[in-house]
């Protein structure tokens, strides 16, 4: 019996297999389990020696907003807001239920007042007959008492109650209040307002980064093969590089190698893995925060601090300074002051390395040349050699 959305359906058919993880001895193991029976063990097979990954880490990741004590799972954002919500519709469905009750004409009519019910309830009809005297105990309108102001300005209360507990402001929304109508100001109330969001989001970050670490532990292990990608530079251009998980290694001095080349295998000689270091940088969407970084930009261009003489404490300022492209700015002054300093020394005369030579050059051939002819590298760095060699 398999218990859907759609109901309970019996699948006469199949039967349900459960993976269970568990470690042993620090490392990580998995059975299948069917009708409590033990079918498969990572710990009783071949090749598992290791356990069922070398990470020794569950392959799972539980993002919970708000965990429990001793549970791998906690409750969110819903739980919080469920019962508020549950007091708030409780209160809309009485107020309703009271609307259509008052907006309803009924009347008490007495069995002897010998009224004419079907003229009574036609409201078409412009003569109800009587018969006999008609009283005030014959015939009287039952009225149905309004809610009172305390009901709804407690349902108010309970509705700021709920956008105080999910953070879900005003502002949030695109509202304004107070007669603030300044962008800026809005984009301040707005970061403000994210005070409540920000550690649940910062946990969600925290949990991203596991699993990235995750994926990069298994691509050390298991890409053992050569793969191209295509990828997209800053410049806007294709390049297929190769990867693969020897460069998830580096070779390091290791004392004794030599009476251990003929024991150990090639992967474990001079060899250890990188550790990386994973930062998750969020884009917001924010036009409010993209025209304040396009005004900081141009705040510091009217400055100076983009002209080529102070490059270096530009840098300086640049690196104690939080924005979004600030990496990129300081890389590309780094490498304009660079390129200016090898034009300095082709200029006078002074000898430049010929890798520097060749990353400039690729440089230009990259950005199409100024006009001038374009010509090959390898010309170009024949003629050097040859000019250094008469030197």
């Amino acid at each position: 019996t398999i218990e859907t959305f759609d109901g309970t359906h019996e699948m006469v058919d199949r039967t349900e297999i459960i993976d269970c993880y568990y470690k042993k001895q620090g490392k990580l193991h998995c059975m299948k389990l069917c009708n409590n029976e033990i079918i498969s063990a990572t710990e009783e097979m071949d090749g598992y020696e290791d356990g069922l990954y070398r990470h020794g880490q569950y392959p799972v990741v539980f993002d919970v907003l708000y965990p429990e004590e001793d549970c791998p799972f906690g409750f969110g954002i819903i739980d919080i807001a469920k019962n508020p919500q549950v007091y708030i519709d409780k209160m809309d469905g009485a107020i309703i239920k009271n609307a259509v009750l008052s907006s309803k004409i009924r009347l008490l009519v007495s069995d002897g007042g010998n009224v004419n019910e079907d003229e009574l309830l036609n409201m078409d009809s412009d003569i109800v007959h009587v018969a006999g005297n008609v009283g005030s105990e014959s015939i009287k309108e039952l009225k149905v008492s309004g809610i009172g102001d305390g009901i709804t300005s407690y349902r108010a209360k309970k509705i700021d109650e709920l956008k105080e507990v999910v953070g879900n402001r005003d502002f949030q929304q695109g509202g304004t209040s107070g007669g603030v109508t300044a962008a800026s100001a809005i984009s301040v109330l707005q970061e403000a307002g994210n005070k409540l969001s920000r550690v649940s989001i910062d946990d969600a970050y925290d949990s991203y980064k596991k699993i990235i670490k995750l994926m990069i532990e298994l691509m050390r292990e298991f890409f053992t093969e050569k793969r191209v990608y295509r990828i997209t530079n800053d410049r806007g251009e294709t390049q297929y590089p190769e990867f693969s998980a020897n460069m998830m290694y580096r070779e390091t001095q290791q004392e004794g190698s030599d009476v251990l080349d003929g024991l150990l295998p090639d992967t474990w000689k001079a060899k250890e893995p990188i550790e990386f270091d994973v930062s998750i940088v969020p884009q917001k969407q924010n036009p409010f925060q993209r025209e304040a970084n396009n005004s900081t930009v141009m705040q510091l261009w009217q400055a100076g601090l983009f002209n080529p003489q102070v490059i270096d404490l530009s840098v300086i300022a640049l690196q104690a300074m939080h924005f979004d492209g600030k990496d990129k700015i300081v890389e590309q002054l780094k490498e304009y002051q660079q390129n200016a300093l090898n034009q300095q020394k082709i200029a006078s005369g002074e000898l430049v390395p010929v890798e520097e030579t060749i990353a400039r050059l690729q440089h230009q051939e990259a950005a199409g040349g100024a006009g001038d002819e374009l010509v090959p590298v390898e010309q170009t760095i024949r003629e050097m050699e040859a000019g250094q060699s008469e030197l």
